[in-house]
């Protein structure tokens, strides 16, 4: 991962020579699994495992919506690096680059990524401010902003970017 990586994340622009610029594949390749392994299990946390849990034990669905985006978006984070080892198991060298290459010009997926993280990060924030007494909101935030904002993004790229 290098720094334009990042610049590239936050939406800067950057030159094509500098795009090319990818020191460590293995590494950009394995934080892009880990980071979508973690969204995808965020969000069936929230859209699926949580509601469906919240019907048939009784208990609150909103409440477990959140406590499984929780625990899917640790899951995942959990998960992501094996994923990435057994994706990357037999890859050359030039099939990681070439696969980092063509992510940073994906546009819809590098948008999705930064208001997922976007997403994460505000939603940590506002409930670290809102629920001070009460810092087991934050995590919970921050998996439902997490999974919220892969929604957010992916809508964007539908209604806006074709």
């Amino acid at each position: 991962m290098s720094k334009y990586y990042l610049i590239n994340l936050a939406g800067g622009t950057i030159e094509e020579e500098k795009m090319r610029e990818i020191p460590h594949p293995y590494l950009e390749l394995g934080l892009h699994i880990t980071l979508k392994t973690t969204q995808a299990f965020a969000l069936l946390g929230l859209g699926a495992v949580g509601p469906i849990l919240g019907l048939t034990q009784g208990k609150d669905k909103k409440e477990m919506a959140m406590k499984c985006c929780q625990m899917g978006a640790v899951g995942g984070a959990l998960f992501g690096p094996v994923l990435s080892m057994l994706t990357m198991k037999n890859m050359s060298a030039e099939g990681a680059y070439d696969r980092a290459y063509r992510l940073r010009y994906n546009a819809n997926q590098v948008n999705v990524d930064r208001v997922s993280l976007l997403g994460a990060a505000g939603a940590t924030a506002a409930a670290s401010y809102m629920f001070t007494p009460d810092q087991k909101m934050a995590p919970k935030a921050c998996a439902v902003g997490l999974a919220g904002g892969v929604v957010l993004g992916s809508l964007y790229n539908m209604l806006f970017r074709r």
